[in-house]
């Protein structure tokens, strides 16, 4: 993967790179849409507490 260079611009910017942020990479890569994914932590990597969690309501 390319290294963002610093003065680039990007349409679309997604915060997380947990399974959302990368669903929506991915679905706008296959339509070569120039986005850009920030993630504090490792891409694909959740440290949610609830992460693998269920919820019910």
């Amino acid at each position: 993967m390319n290294q963002p260079h610093p003065s680039e611009h990007y349409p679309v910017i997604i915060v997380g790179g947990g399974q959302a942020g990368l669903s929506m990479s991915y679905q706008l890569q296959k339509r070569d849409i120039r986005h850009i994914v920030f993630e504090k932590n490792r891409i694909g990597h959740s440290c949610a507490p609830t992460a693998g969690t269920a919820f019910a309501w």
